[in-house]
């Protein structure tokens, strides 16, 4: 929409800035509504473009995958900012084709380990940092178990909960859980073309045109069990992107969200790069 347009161009500056762009075999993107505007940006930056039509997430991928031909896709949504420079991007990308090319993960969730950006779900709605609190509180929602992944470090997250979290692909650059414990987000991720026609693509067809953008998450949380039961792993690394989306949430940062109870610092990797 062109109201986006803003909060589009600031994340497409950083995708380009930091080398994302050259890294790719194709590039596609869906047009909520018509932008001549923000047509002739994306076409301009290399991407096909596609849509003229409001659809969730979901739809999307469904409409765009037809018309590409890699084996990979990553999915990005127009708030997400690459803050990681052009060789930590490259290594962690290449990191995720092969863990997904050795069979060790499935998914690949490229959201900024440390500097996330707001809002968190977790921490916004729940406003909580500890995940006793949250395992106790919301029993029905154990998928959500693997967030608090950003408050720890990756050895922190294995050595307090081995049953839930090991460390896979190579060099054990990344961590790896079982969806049972993860749910699906529509957060930055890598994945196989493959993958999504088999798994996703029926739960997809739940969520046809006039749902809402939310509506294919709360459906593998709360309606399919194909996420949960069909041991599905997921995998994180640590990260590339942060949510910045200006228009809709103003000046606020992951600063703003509230904590209540008990905070374990970790450490920070990479810049913030807010404006690409």
């Amino acid at each position: 929409m062109p109201e986006e347009l803003p909060t589009l161009e600031n994340a497409l500056q950083s995708w380009e800035r930091h080398g994302l762009l050259g890294m790719v075999q194709e590039r596609l993107f869906w047009m909520q509504g018509t932008s001549e505007i923000m047509r002739n940006l994306m076409v301009s930056s290399g991407f096909r473009v596609f849509g003229g039509k409001n659809v969730n997430i979901a739809q999307a991928i469904e409409n765009l995958l037809p018309h590409m031909s890699a084996r990979f896709v990553l999915i990005l949504e127009k708030d997400w900012v690459l803050i990681e420079p052009m060789q930590e991007t490259w290594q962690q990308l290449q990191d995720g084709v092969q863990a997904i090319d050795s069979g060790d993960t499935d998914v690949v969730r490229y959201r900024s380990h440390f500097q996330f950006g707001y809002p968190m779900w977790m921490f916004s709605i729940i406003g909580v940092r500890n995940e006793q609190y949250f395992a106790k509180k919301y029993p029905q929602m154990l998928q959500y178990f693997c967030n608090c992944f950003h408050w720890y470090t990756m050895q922190e997250m294995q050595q307090k909960y081995p049953k839930v979290f090991r460390f896979c692909g190579a060099n054990a650059s990344l961590i790896c859980v079982d969806s049972s414990s993860c749910n699906w987000t529509n957060n930055p991720a890598l994945f196989l073309a493959s993958f999504w026609a088999k798994q996703m693509s029926p739960v997809a067809q739940q969520c046809g045109p006039g749902e809402s953008n939310r509506c294919f998450e709360v459906t593998l949380d709360t309606k399919d069990e194909t996420w949960k039961t069909k041991k599905i792993t997921v995998a994180f690394t640590e990260g590339l992107f942060q949510h910045v989306d200006p228009q809709k949430y103003g000046n606020k940062t992951q600063a703003d969200h509230q904590y209540h109870g008990r905070r374990v610092e970790g450490g920070k990797k990479g810049k913030k790069d807010q404006k690409g």
